[in-house]
């Protein structure tokens, strides 16, 4: 179909400039409008593609559940596209990151003082090496009498107190230099 220039009859030379200055401003925000509206949709399917990987992790699944009509070929290769653009990445990881935080501060409230901090652990295994710690054990006489004895932990429960504090040690520091953000990308 051929477009065809209105004829302005009647219409002086600034009316008509006015007119086609209108109608210009008014295509320039239909087309504005139109970009924002796909930008819009484009980004709603990516909140939709964020929202399942931090779900379950599987790129395919999450991919067709804002894409529903994609193969599952190109429901991969596209996961993998989408996952190579930073702000996704990011999106990823901060979302993992919160649920992981939500998980540990409800973990906490649950148990609510029962569990012991990873202090308390190594304080409790340094009194172990140091032989300060003393174990008391109840155990009866040949009269039947009730005694308490008291013994210092020997050398073998030292050394193995040691192998698990050197162990807490190695993994502490490996989450505070390279901490696990929980990111792991299946198909």
């Amino acid at each position: 179909m051929k477009y065809i220039e209105p004829q302005y009859i009647g219409f002086t030379k600034e009316q008509e400039q006015e007119h086609k200055q209108m109608l210009a401003t008014q295509e320039a925000e239909y087309e504005a409008n139109k970009a924002i509206e796909e930008q819009t949709t484009i980004q709603q399917k990516h909140q939709v593609f964020i929202s399942e990987m931090i779900a379950h992790g599987n790129r395919r699944l999450a991919y067709q559940a804002a894409y529903p009509s994609s193969s599952n070929a190109a429901a991969r290769t596209s996961a993998c596209r989408l996952l190579a653009m930073p702000h996704i990445a990011y999106s990823i990881q901060k979302g993992l990151l919160q649920l992981r935080q939500l998980s540990i501060q409800s973990l906490r409230e649950q148990y609510n003082g029962r569990l012991t901090g990873i202090e308390e652990k190594r304080a409790i295994l340094a009194q172990i090496i140091r032989g300060e710690l003393v174990t008391e054990k109840e155990s009866t006489n040949k009269k039947g009498e009730s005694l308490i004895i008291k013994m210092k932990n020997d050398i073998k429960e030292r050394i193995r107190a040691i192998m698990l504090d050197n162990k807490m040690e190695e993994e502490w520091n490996q989450a505070i230099v390279s901490p696990d953000n929980g990111v792991r990308y299946s198909e």
